[in-house]
């Protein structure tokens, strides 16, 4: 058996309370830093894109209690393409996502589902 050269590094106590970076491989949950990043991404996506779903119900809205008035239809339908192109942007982030995560990694879902292996794994 080989000596350990190096030696061991031992985390402190209290990173036990605030998690670590383990990961359990049968749910692929963990509390890492980079879970945490991902798990932000995704929250920031989803707020996008109700906000983007409100922004279009207000905006239909508002073409239909426009009456006739041009300034009106016109502010609704800039807020109806506005937030269409936001859904655009979100739709074509996940595909860049995608498609970095692959040519980088082999795996265009790694970089939104990260999997963090320890030593030793």
């Amino acid at each position: 058996m080989a000596e350990n050269i190096i030696g061991e590094i031992t985390p402190p106590a209290w990173l036990g309370k605030h998690g670590d970076i383990s990961v359990d491989q049968q749910t692929g949950k963990g509390f890492g830093l980079i879970n945490f990043f991902s798990n932000m991404l995704r929250l920031a996506i989803i707020v996008a894109g109700l906000f983007a779903l409100v922004n279009l119900i207000i905006a239909g809205y508002g073409i239909l209690t426009a009456g006739g008035d041009a300034e009106k239809m016109s502010t609704a339908q800039s807020k109806i393409w506005n937030s269409l192109y936001g859904l655009i942007i979100i739709a074509a982030s996940f595909t860049l996502i995608a498609i970095f995560s692959f040519l980088l990694y082999g795996d265009a879902s790694l970089i939104l589902n990260p999997k963090i292996f320890g030593p030793g794994q």
